[in-house]
């Protein structure tokens, strides 16, 4: 048999034992079974002496309890060379060709066949069948007749026979054990496979659950006794996490490194290490408190970048093969399309988290400043309006500053009531006293407000029907949308250009018959499509900014007709003009409705 075979066989009679644990206990029961035997037949014929069966009793339970304590008993090569000893010394001291003790030898070849091949369990046969055809002779007496010659042909035959029949057995036993081993090992490597192609392309996106299901599956793929995914830190090679299947021991390991993940690390290449006997060892490191005899570990790549090391051990020597090393690289390239997924959602979420804690940061900013502003302002508001009051002569120039001061005193004034009215709507604490209101009425005061400004420039036209319906708002606030849309267009309507305000309950653009709709258009240059859907942001001024605007009326407009229930939209084309139309449930009896 070639070297190569020999060890495949070797390795295929340790698996063989590794799935028969009870052997032992076995081969022990027949020992004694034997050695009742070999009383038995010293019992039924006087001729044979039965202090034979007496000294392979005292032989047989020293065996029994020193081979707990001396491992080279364990072996079982070196049992059954002793055991060869032992029972050829005894035939020897108790009549040779009439000792019944070769009844052991029987049982010694039967324990061989279950740890050599074939070929060298019959050659230790015929040997031990020549050692025994020696021993007979030197004791018996020539010249050897007849007898004797046919009692030792019928020995050394039968012991050949059982030798052979216990090595087939062994050899098919052997077989079926390994076919149902790989087999056991594909199923689990398609079942590995399917997993984590399913992880992969899934929503799972909780990482330790991905590394620990990663990790179990590698670990049942390769029928490893434990495996390992070592996660590297985003800069450099320091190890971040440990993630391990069929561990040994509560304590979780920490971050230490290998020398295996440092090579595999290092090169980016497979590493595999048939006994762990002769690689270099990091004491400190959480696969040597394993106590793994073969080590096997692969690159977990994601482009040119290696994020961690995958790896799997046995606590046997029974190395892993380059098709296993294959097996745990088709693992890791599924496994590193799921890790990046979720690093991505986690980063995302931190993004995430980060921005709205900056929004209620500026929210909370802004909510402080505008109460801080409002009493200096009130202040200001006060004096301007008691120098208004006064008859002093004023001149020309002192009129034209205390004009400059009202104005600008009103700006300020809004620009901290919409600051406020903001801070609000994102807080939540904006309340709504709501009643059922005709919103003929409200659009006729919004338009009165925004005529002396518009009159000069532009013209504001109303169509309103002649019953348009109730709605159940506020009536403040909805003036307030109101005011900031009319303000809105004729900021950006032409000279001698419309303004029109339109109620219909059945508008083009709405959709439902109980919503009543109110629509404010111009005729001005209209807005970019590439901006429209920015124009209801916080402080969002676009590109055809115009004085006096501070970009918060159009947000808070939609906060409000959001508030009671509504939808605020604007409909634009390039030098067409812009229409913004926004719905309200209408009011119907007792109820809205909707």
């Amino acid at each position: 048999m070639s070297a190569p075979a020999d060890k495949d066989h070797g390795h295929s009679k340790l698996r063989l034992l590794e799935r028969l644990p009870s052997l032992d206990r076995l081969l022990m029961i027949l020992r004694w079974g034997a050695i009742a035997v070999v009383f038995f037949l010293a019992w039924v014929n006087p001729a044979r002496p039965t202090y034979a069966a007496l000294l392979l009793a005292v032989y047989n339970a020293a065996v029994g309890v020193l081979r707990g304590r001396f491992a080279p008993l364990r072996a079982p090569l070196n049992l059954f060379a002793l055991d060869v000893v032992v029972v050829s010394l005894v035939v020897l001291a108790s009549g040779g060709i009439d000792s019944p003790a070769y009844i052991i030898y029987y049982l010694s070849v039967i324990g061989l066949a279950f740890y050599l091949p074939l070929v060298e369990t019959m050659a230790a046969s015929v040997a031990l069948a020549m050692l025994y055809t020696t021993l007979v002779l030197a004791v018996a007496p020539a010249p050897w007749g007849l007898e004797t010659w046919e009692r030792l042909s019928a020995r050394t035959t039968v012991l050949l026979v059982v030798s052979l029949v216990a090595a087939v057995l062994t050899r098919e036993l052997q077989i079926e054990e390994e076919q149902t081993r790989r087999e056991r090992i594909l199923v689990g490597q398609l079942s590995a496979l399917n997993d984590l192609m399913r992880l992969s392309m899934s929503a799972t996106l909780n990482l330790p659950q991905i590394l620990q299901t990663v990790a179990e599956r590698s670990r049942l793929a390769l029928d490893a006794d434990a495996s390992f995914l070592v996660l590297f830190a985003a800069q450099g090679e320091a190890i971040a996490s440990w993630t391990t299947s069929g561990w040994l021991g509560d304590s979780s390991p920490g971050t230490e490194n290998h020398p295996l993940i440092n090579q595999v690390a290092t090169t980016g290449q497979p590493v595999l290490i048939a006994d762990t006997a002769t690689y270099p060892q990091a004491t400190e490191s959480p696969l040597d408190s394993q106590d793994l005899k073969t080590l096997v570990g692969v690159p977990l790549r994601l482009g040119e970048t290696i994020l961690g090391v995958l790896g799997a051990g046995r606590r046997v020597v029974r190395p892993f093969t380059l098709a296993d090393a294959d097996l745990l690289i088709t693992i890791g390239q599924h496994a590193v399309l799921a890790i990046r997924n979720a690093r991505l959602y986690q980063s995302e979420r931190e993004t995430v988290a980060q921005l709205r804690q900056l929004e209620q940061l500026k929210s909370d900013f802004l909510s402080t400043v505008s109460h801080e502003l409002k009493t200096p302002l009130t202040a200001i508001k006060t004096a301007i309006g008691l120098l208004g009051e006064s008859r002093a002569l004023r001149s020309p120039t002192e009129e034209r500053l205390l004009r400059n001061m009202q104005r600008n005193e009103e700006r300020l004034s809004a620009l901290v009531s919409d600051l406020l009215d903001m801070a609000r709507l994102e807080s939540g604490q904006m309340t709504l006293s709501q009643q059922t209101l005709d919103v003929s009425e409200i659009v006729q005061e919004a338009v009165n407000i925004l005529r002396p400004l518009a009159e000069a420039k532009q013209q504001i036209v109303v169509d309103l029907p002649a019953n348009p319906g109730l709605v159940w708002a506020d009536r403040r606030r909805l003036e307030q949308v109101l005011v900031n849309l009319l303000a809105n267009a004729v900021r950006f309507a032409p000279p001698k250009g419309q303004v029109r305000v339109t109620v219909s309950p059945l508008p083009v653009g709405c959709s439902a018959p109980s919503l009543l709709c109110v629509s404010v258009s111009d005729n001005g240059p209209g807005i970019p499509p590439e901006e429209q859907a920015h124009i209801f942001d916080r402080f969002y001024r676009g590109s055809e900014r115009r004085t006096g605007s501070t970009g918060l009326g159009l947000s808070i407009a939609k906060s409000l007709v959001e508030l009671h229930g509504g939808q605020l939209w604007v409909e634009s084309e390039a030098g067409k003009g812009s229409t913004f139309h926004f719905t309200l449930p209408i009011w119907v009896g007792e109820s809205l409705v909707s």
